[in-house]
């Protein structure tokens, strides 16, 4: 039997813009620290939802660099989401998504920042000699 695989992951933005990124393209996939959490509402029905402590994300810049978003640069440009990524630090959770079209959602770590909607907690870097986007969230 064959093991069911990640075909891709979203990253859902706080305004809530989202951005699937295909396994392929990405380097390196971390999700540390995860817990499960359990509520349940009036009528009994349980509620399961995920969060971790750190996300660590390795992709192809080039790649990130052909995907449009709905931000724009000052001058009126289309914002490229590898810019969107490492300029608006807004990322709030994410969806990974199996051969077998499960998700699965996690909340990432959130601090507000300077204004509301920005999450000090995430940071990227680019890895120039391999052109990689590396983004972590703690």
């Amino acid at each position: 039997m064959e093991k069911t695989k990640i075909a891709k992951l979203v990253l859902n933005a706080e305004n809530c813009e989202s951005f699937a990124i295909p396994m392929e393209k990405v380097t390196e996939l971390r999700v540390d620290d995860v817990v499960s959490n359990i509520s349940a509402d009036q009528t009994g029905e349980i509620q399961r939802s995920w969060a971790c402590r750190r996300f660590v994300l390795q992709v192809s810049r080039a790649f990130l660099h052909q995907l449009a978003t709905e931000a724009f640069h000052e001058d009126g440009e289309c914002m490229m989401l590898d810019e969107r990524l490492s300029q608006m630090p807004d990322i709030v959770d994410v969806d990974l998504i199996d051969t077998d079209h499960h998700t699965v959602t996690f909340r990432l770590p959130w601090r507000d920042g300077e204004y509301g909607e920005t999450n000090v907690a995430m940071t990227t870097s680019i890895d120039q000699d391999r052109d990689q986007l590396c983004l972590v969230v703690e």
